[in-house]
């Protein structure tokens, strides 16, 4: 028994170790040659999080040739732009058929379209022969077959909301090229446009790193690198010595299809005038509808800001546009008065 007056044992105290001291903060280098790495910085994380978009999905524009970038599917970016980008339930429409360009010395074609999927999802490779013959009025031997052309399907489609269908012309395309023995390539090359046009307030180069910065404002990173690619196979014959076709499409054929023509044209030296007819060449084929919508609108004019950036628009000349996307919109004078 212990004694009255003893001094209790003290209790031996256990402190919590202390939390390791947090790494100091380190600044974000933005490059202007990579525009991908600032997406991939620690404070674009939480942003590509928030959207469920993997940074490992995102790369260079020069390595995007399996279409990884816009590469997973976000669903509530499909309902926001189904309105717009919904497939004709008629599928593939001949009329949006059309010769963008023909090299006369070796006989390529660049060639536009809506996405060319007939009602049950097979490619329609014979129809489009068809026609290009019947507008170039090619007879005899030098009928355009699947013996003497080779098809470079260039999908401008992404990802975000559009995954089933761009699955759906890959699928088409091997299908149909393991089934008949064609020669038929499938490149994506997803192109947005953009949100905004050009900040006139800001300097070129905040502009150049603006665009950089977010992949969605590709016209001015990944729509050159495409549009270089295009020219290139144009111009080059094949080894096989087939006829080149490459045809671009979205899925209507009129709004990101007709700014990317528009953009190669400018590329390569044509008139903003000039380019903007081939923008609107099939606009007014969408129900309500008489120009090409905001954004691939916008996108057209940050591709002129570019081609002044890099020095290439000494043919531009006039940019002047009385831009009306809706049928019912008055025109810009009238709304002014108004």
């Amino acid at each position: 028994m212990a004694a009255p007056n003893a001094i209790p044992a003290k209790k031996q105290v256990t402190f919590a170790p202390l939390p390791p001291k947090p790494k100091p903060r380190q600044g974000i280098k933005v490059s202007e040659k990579s525009w991908y790495e600032v997406m991939k910085s620690s404070s674009s994380s939480f942003l590509l999080s928030f959207f469920k978009v993997t940074t490992d999905s995102l790369s260079s524009p020069a390595d995007n040739d399996e279409g990884t970038l816009y590469s997973r599917e976000i669903p509530a970016w499909r309902r926001c732009t189904q309105p717009v980008w919904e497939m004709d339930p008629n599928g593939f429409n001949l009329d949006r058929l059309a010769i963008v360009e023909q090299n006369e010395q070796t006989n390529n074609l660049l060639v536009r379209s809506n996405i060319p999927l007939d009602e049950n999802g097979e490619f329609v490779y014979q129809q489009i022969l068809n026609k290009l013959n019947a507008e170039l009025k090619l007879t005899g031997e030098n009928k355009l077959t699947e013996y003497n052309t080779h098809f470079t399907v260039r999908t401008l489609l992404n990802r975000l909301g559009e995954c089933t269908e761009w699955e759906q012309m890959k699928i088409a395309c091997e299908k149909y090229q393991e089934r008949y023995g064609t020669s038929i390539s499938f490149e994506p090359a997803p192109v947005l446009g953009c949100i905004s046009s050009p900040f006139q307030c800001l300097p070129e180069k905040v502009q150049g790193w603006y665009q950089r910065a977010f992949p969605y404002y590709s016209t001015w990173t990944h729509l050159p690198h495409q549009i270089e690619k295009v020219s290139q196979a144009h111009q080059q014959p094949r080894e096989d010595s087939r006829i080149h076709i490459q045809l671009v499409h979205c899925i209507h054929g009129a709004d990101r299809t007709g700014m990317f023509v528009a953009n190669y044209k400018m590329y390569h030296g044509t008139p903003f005038q000039e380019a903007r007819i081939e923008a609107q060449k099939f606009a007014k084929t969408k129900p309500g509808y008489n120009d090409i919508d905001v954004y691939t609108h916008n996108g057209i004019n940050q591709f002129v800001a570019y081609l002044k950036s890099v020095g290439k628009s000494g043919n531009i000349g006039n940019t002047e546009w009385d831009y009306r996307h809706k049928n019912e919109m008055p025109p810009i004078d009238k709304r002014k008065k108004e």
